[in-house]
Formats: C-alpha cells, structure tokens, sequence
C-alpha cells in the first residue's frame, strides 16, 4: 500500500497489491481452488488499475463535508488514531459507495476488526488548498 496523502490528519493509502489468506487451510502449501481462480484474476486486474484506496480513520465513502460534520471540530487537530477511536470509519459507511461492502457483510457480528476496512474504487485526488 502507498499513502497518497491526508485528509483531515487522516491517512489515505492506495492499495498496490493483494495478498490471498485462505479461511480454510488444509491444504499446504495454501493454493487457490480452481473455482476461485476466475475471480482472482478479476480482482488482480482490478487492483493493476491501482484504484483501490481506503483509510482507517476516515469514511472515504461520504463527502468531505460529511464526514467533517461528524467529526468534533476539536478533534480536526488530533492525530489520525485518536481520530479513529472516535470514528471508525468501517462500522459508519455508505453501503453504496463501498466496493467491499458484500464481504464485509460476512463479518456484520465483528464490530470492530483491524481486517474490516472499507474500500473505494475510482480516484482520489488530496491537494492544498491555500485559504
């Protein structure tokens, strides 16, 4: 992954490359099924377009104006995991704009899971902007 920036003291990375953790590993070295390899593909040439980006600590599926309305304006100057604390990202996200959404789904009575990250598909674009 590749931090492309920050929003609001919060991180934004880029997720360059996927790596496949088998639930159930019998088999060793872990391969994939051959039903999954068609789906594998699918998501590496996906992840190749490098349009895949998250944050831990901020809701990259709402607007900025959103998200900064649900944020304290005393924590706007806290540092992103006194932030995340207070705003998990993951447990308040817009379902519609999650690419994840279905498989995190799977995960609904995990309320807080350091694997449990909502992700973005498209572009992110983080400048400064001089006031």
């Amino acid at each position: 992954m590749t931090i492309v920036g920050e929003v609001l003291n919060c991180k934004v990375f880029r997720i360059d490359s996927l790596l496949y953790i088998p639930l159930n590993n019998l088999q060793q070295p872990a391969t994939p099924h051959p039903y999954d390899l068609p789906y594998i593909k699918m998501l590496e040439r996906l992840v190749s377009e490098k349009a895949f980006f998250f944050s831990f600590a901020l809701d990259l599926t709402k607007t900025l104006q959103k998200a900064m309305g649900e944020l304290d304006s005393s924590q706007l100057n806290k540092s992103a995991s006194d932030i995340l604390h207070a705003y998990p990202a993951q447990l308040n996200y817009v379902p519609r704009f999650c690419f994840n959404h279905c498989l995190q789904q799977e995960f609904s009575d995990i309320r807080h899971a350091p694997f449990k990250v909502t992700c973005i598909y498209g572009l992110v674009q983080i400048r400064t902007v001089d006031t």
